[in-house]
């Protein structure tokens, strides 16, 4: 399976953000034990190393971002994803930047803790919560009921 995390999910777990840490974390560890094919934005990386740097200094925001990048697979943020997002009349442009991406891997799914952001149609969005409450495991693959 195919799922697409969205900055804030990442966020949740490198900054250990209470009440949501736990099932980011999850959803991470199935990346991490290659249940979960994990894909993030480029621009997502660029958005935590500002974050974190301001919160825990430089050298520890490189040291989450280098564990990051083993657990998932960035999607480069391409000049089809960018004309795609400026063309798309949305509200919120970074968001429509994530969907595009999650689009150009054909995810199954874009775990977010903001589905409301995501108008467009075509991929599942869901939160983190409902990721975890709907997954199952059907012949030692991972899939959404």
């Amino acid at each position: 399976m195919k799922g697409f995390l969205d900055t804030n999910i990442l966020l949740d777990v490198l900054c250990r953000r209470e009440p949501f840490f736990h099932d980011s974390q999850l959803i991470l560890s199935f990346c991490e034990h290659f249940l979960l094919n994990g894909y993030v934005s480029t621009l997502s990386f660029c958005t935590i190393a500002y974050v974190l740097r301001k919160y825990s200094g430089q050298t520890c925001a490189l040291d989450s971002l280098r564990r990051l990048r083993v657990l998932v697979k960035p999607v480069e943020l391409s000049t089809e994803i960018l004309d795609k997002s400026l063309n798309a009349a949305q509200n919120d442009f970074e968001d429509t930047i994530q969907f595009y991406s999650a689009a150009q891997v054909h995810a199954d799914c874009i775990i977010t803790r903001n589905p409301e952001d995501f108008k467009l149609p075509g991929i599942a969005v869901i939160t983190p919560a409902e990721f975890v409450g709907r997954c199952k495991f059907v012949r030692g693959k991972l899939v959404l009921e």
